[in-house]
């Protein structure tokens, strides 16, 4: 099924999603956040999802990461909607931690045409769902990170951000300024 995308020019085209395996998402992600000179003090994988260890503004920061690919959301009246599918973690089944500089974190890559862009969720919305997720985002989103390079948004009742990779560290402290407000400083 063809889908709405964006290509370089950033003109919407009609074309299949382009899809990663996991390793080639894991190297793409690393990749892009390089771009962003963030200081990358190690890298692993748990279990189904991998931790990264980062250092901002001369703190440890431990980032547990649920990398997707971006594709269609399966509706052919809505060809502009895509969606990472994301399995239900739960505390108990990730060791989840409500430390201080330890954070939780789906990532969508979307790479289309050449020009690849992130998209982050609020995994803490996931906790306790007894069914898998889908992180929703339209190319309009998508297209308006391109375009700021950052974008913060609601697509489908969901917080998402949209940003380049060299724009990541900027994203990383947003981020974490929005999870210390409403989840774990409240």
């Amino acid at each position: 099924m063809d889908y709405l995308n964006i290509n370089k020019e950033m003109s919407y085209v009609k074309g299949e999603d382009r899809k990663y395996k996991r390793q080639e998402l894991i190297d793409y992600f690393i990749k892009e956040i390089k771009k962003s000179e963030i200081l990358i003090k190690d890298f692993k994988k748990i279990a189904d999802h991998y931790c990264l260890y980062v250092d901002i503004d001369n703190k440890n920061i431990i980032v547990e990461l649920f990398i997707k690919n971006i594709t269609g959301a399966g509706w052919e009246n809505k060809p502009n909607i895509k969606r990472c599918q994301v399995k239900n973690f739960s505390k108990e089944d990730n060791n989840f931690s409500e430390v201080e500089n330890h954070y939780y974190l789906i990532i969508g890559y979307y790479n289309y045409d050449g020009n690849p862009i992130l998209v982050a969720w609020d995994a803490y919305r996931y906790l306790s769902h007894n069914t898998q997720r889908s992180c929703y985002v339209t190319v309009e989103t998508l297209k308006i990170g391109y375009e700021k390079n950052i974008y913060e948004g609601v697509v489908m009742s969901q917080k998402c951000w949209a940003f380049i990779g060299s724009f990541f560290k900027e994203f990383i402290k947003k981020y974490i300024e929005y999870i210390n407000t409403f989840y774990l400083k409240g």
